[in-house]
């Protein structure tokens, strides 16, 4: 699996994109990324005002958890 990319281009991705220095298919071209990166970048950022890309839980939450919660609470 390729590895994702830094926060320090989606940092600069979204100054050039702010500063209005081309649209987002001209900066995918300038930055030597797809547009749909930039479109998710950009959906990201509007969304969550976070410039760092947000970290994903893979798999399923553990169930193990929420029966001790549960188990902890009853007492």
């Amino acid at each position: 699996m390729p590895r994702a990319y830094e926060n320090d281009l989606r940092r600069k991705l979204l100054d050039a994109y702010r500063c209005d220095k081309g649209s987002q298919a001209e900066l995918a071209q300038l930055f030597g990324v797809s547009l749909g990166w930039v479109e998710k970048v950009s959906r990201q950022y509007r969304q969550s005002g976070q410039a760092e890309r947000i970290e994903s839980r893979h798999g399923p939450l553990s169930r193990v958890d929420e029966a001790a919660k549960r188990c902890r609470s009853e007492e």
